[in-house]
């Protein structure tokens, strides 16, 4: 820290949150998060162009203190942020009473829309360090291959969900098209990255997956809603559209195909992570998820006919 010009550390708790990632709240004015999980990622690079893009707007999140990604002090990327004080709206909800989660629920879906109103110049990584594509298709494809590859890999998949896969991206290829417009994504929007404190939110955290693209993407969260905040998906839902407006009538037809993307990227993360029997449902979920797209999406994609 005081390489930093933070001072020496007097008081250090580990965060709550995140799998993997280790983070420690020092004096309580600083969280000091480290890229374990994946060092070879820019996650906090893009991180910190995130924030700032979402501090310009006036959307609430801590400051970047400091970003080191020299690794000569540990081995690892290193953020500093401010600490915002509160607990995550998933924390709270159970406690909350149903006008703050009608108000927060809301919030946090316009909160959401706003972030999606902020253009970005091209499809994929904020980072320089990461690949950009001209087109929004090329950007999910890349993302389809490599984790199928590293699932293929590790064994995880067999060569019929793959297939499967491919079959999906070619069936939502002209949907994927007509995204002609980058914006921010959070990349991670669940209620468990929202920070509230007396009735407000007071910060959206963890932007370490953020990408430009279609705003449906970050929407593949919606269905887990319900399961940790009941009655916070029509909530949000109607507080999304107040923000972001009813402009693509299409937005929810694409995000199953962004929820089949997330569901094999966690069948790894859980094949390296978790225990076999935590692995082993993953798969099975996704799996059984991607059959029954296959099913629906047979007849054809709204807004996807091509050109």
């Amino acid at each position: 820290m005081a390489d930093m010009g933070l001072g020496l550390p007097e008081v250090v708790r580990p965060t709550d949150g995140g799998w993997v990632n280790p983070g420690y709240f020092v004096n309580d004015r600083y969280v000091f998060r480290f890229n374990a999980r994946d060092p070879h990622l820019p996650k906090f690079q893009r991180e910190r162009l995130a924030y700032d893009l979402t501090a310009r707007k006036g959307l609430p999140g801590p400051q970047v203190i400091s970003l080191d990604v020299s690794r000569h002090l540990c081995p690892y990327d290193v953020i500093v942020t401010s600490v915002i004080q509160g607990s995550t709206l998933e924390q709270a909800w159970s406690g909350l009473s149903t006008e703050d989660r009608g108000r927060l629920a809301s919030a946090a879906g316009s909160t959401l829309g706003s972030i999606h109103e902020i253009p970005i110049s091209r499809f994929g990584g904020l980072s320089s360090e990461e690949d950009q594509y001209s087109t929004w298709y090329k950007c999910v494809e890349s993302l389809f291959m490599k984790h199928l590859q590293r699932a293929k890999l590790l064994g995880i998949f067999n060569e019929t969900i793959e297939n499967d896969c491919k079959t999906l991206l070619d069936r939502y290829s002209g949907a994927l098209a007509k995204i002609k417009t980058p914006s921010l994504l959070h990349g991670d929007y669940q209620f468990g990255n929202i920070l509230v404190d007396q009735g407000r939110i007071r910060g959206i955290i963890d932007y370490e997956w953020s990408l430009a693209g279609d705003p449906a993407y970050d929407l593949a969260y919606l269905a887990r809603l319900e399961d940790s905040t009941p009655g916070a998906r029509e909530l949000f839902v109607r507080g999304y559209l107040s923000a972001h407006g009813n402009r693509d009538s299409n937005l929810f037809d694409r995000v199953p195909i962004y929820k089949t993307l997330r569901n094999i990227e966690l069948c790894i993360v859980a094949h390296e992570h978790f225990g076999e029997a935590d692995a082993a449902e993953y798969r099975t979920i996704t799996a059984e998820a991607i059959g029954l797209l296959l099913k629906d999406t047979k007849a054809g994609i709204s807004g996807a006919r091509k050109g």
